[in-house]
């Protein structure tokens, strides 16, 4: 088969995204803790993920948030990240969680001993003129904050009433006067976790916390991580928590944090082959996704499905935790780089780019279809790039030539804003 036209140019071009890939993989390697065997994972689970969907699931964000029956609203609102912040009252935890990413935050030291302000960091966000319809409260352990985060509740209710408030706690101090407090502080939503590692009589307490809250709370929900191959303690978890009347559960993608190798090796744990479909230096401090605990998630959302259970099961893999943050610094440029657009599904900035003899071409098939004001060449790399939104009229054109798709984010700094391409991956 003759080799489509422009395809070598375009295969040189992508080759330097493979370096980049490669330079990445070693340096996280440098961390302590190795990679699994690459397993061709990726579309099987775009696979898996349309098998749920044909089930009964929904998806969103390309298949990176699966969930049945209900997911919360603080989530689908993370989605985008805009009119949504999560306020850190201090890093101190009676946990000892060794997959914990707060290390990671910055500050994290001076916050083990020293509480933030929330309620005040709450009325300066006000003051700047900041639009909330989310609100959440964090640690380490808020509840070891009580009166702080009744204080930020207040405010909450006086500045922000429309807004959706919810907490994160492993349950740490809650009891019948805490629970009143928060309820009557008109506290929406609490997130409950609970450490598997831990006894039963450990685990039992938190569930006991958990079925007191039910009823007090317009939702009641667990979130936590998913070791790999838990699959049986998680599915009889998630069967109590229904019978409990639990709102739903956010089964979250294991990651390490960068730290704590040794915990992570001894448990057998390696990370993921192909961390990110796009790297970046992503804000999200949780780290890399280990082996494995993506396949157990989904795993629990199909149990989920065929158990006809109530309450809602949500995977939120790694991947759907960043995208909010590529919607922030794309959206605000979506319109400022010539070729590029904005794509609905992932944020990402996307143009199509073809090279070398391939470029007369593709300039001729814009050009008659009136979309040559949409493109931009590139004497450098030798490239014409347009919207995918023409690609189809391109393709009808040209004949059999090699494009290339590129995904890129704006970076925004002091000087403005600049366009950073992140990846060029062939159109078959």
């Amino acid at each position: 088969m003759a080799e489509k036209t422009g395809a070598a140019e375009l295969a040189a071009y992508v080759k330097r995204y493979g370096t980049i890939e490669e330079e990445f993989l070693t340096a996280a390697g440098s961390f302590g803790l190795a990679f699994a065997e690459a397993d061709g994972a990726g579309a099987c689970y775009d696979d898996a993920v349309a098998v749920l969907v044909a089930s009964g699931a929904q998806a969103a964000n390309e298949g990176k948030s699966v969930w049945t029956q209900w997911k919360s609203p603080a989530c689908v609102a993370c989605m985008r990240g805009v009119g949504t912040e999560t306020f850190l009252t201090s890093t101190a935890c009676p946990r000892q969680c060794f997959f914990c990413f707060n290390p990671n935050q910055e500050d994290y030291e001076f916050f083990r001993s020293h509480a933030n302000p929330i309620a005040d960091q709450l009325r300066e966000r006000h003051r700047e003129g900041a639009a909330m319809s989310q609100l959440a409260i964090t640690g380490g352990e808020p509840l070891l904050h009580l009166p702080q985060v009744l204080e930020f509740l207040e405010v909450a209710a006086q500045l922000y009433p429309d807004a959706y408030t919810r907490l994160y706690t492993s349950g740490f101090g809650w009891n019948d006067e805490a629970q009143r407090a928060l309820a009557d502080a008109g506290l929406a939503e609490v997130r409950f976790s609970i450490k598997m590692e831990d006894d039963a009589a450990a685990k039992e307490e938190v569930l006991a916390a958990i079925a007191s809250a039910v009823g007090h709370f317009d939702n009641v929900m667990v979130e936590m991580p998913v070791m790999p191959g838990d699959f049986e303690a998680m599915r009889d978890l998630i069967v109590r928590l229904d019978k409990l009347g639990v709102a739903g559960i956010n089964l979250l993608e294991l990651c390490f944090p960068f730290h704590n190798a040794e915990a992570f090796a001894e448990r057998g744990y390696q990370l993921k082959p192909s961390p990110y479909r796009v790297l970046y230096d992503y804000w999200y401090g949780g780290g890399l996704p280990i082996a494995g605990s993506e396949d157990t998630c989904l795993a629990l959302v199909r149990f989920a499905l065929e158990a006809g259970l109530s309450l809602g099961v949500h995977y939120c893999s790694l991947e759907n935790k960043l995208t909010g943050q590529v919607f922030q610094q794309n959206a605000p440029a979506a319109r400022a780089f010539p070729g590029y657009e904005m794509d609905a599904r992932d944020f990402f900035l996307k143009a199509v780019k073809a090279f070398g003899p391939a470029v007369p071409m593709v300039r001729r098939a814009l050009e008659s279809a009136g979309l040559a004001d949409t493109a931009e060449e590139n004497a450098d790399y030798g490239f014409i790039q347009f919207p995918p939104s023409a690609l189809a009229a391109v393709r009808d054109d040209v004949g059999d030539v090699a494009l290339g798709l590129s995904i890129a984010i704006v970076e925004h700094d002091e000087e403005g804003m600049a366009l950073r391409e992140l990846k060029v991956q062939p159109i078959a």
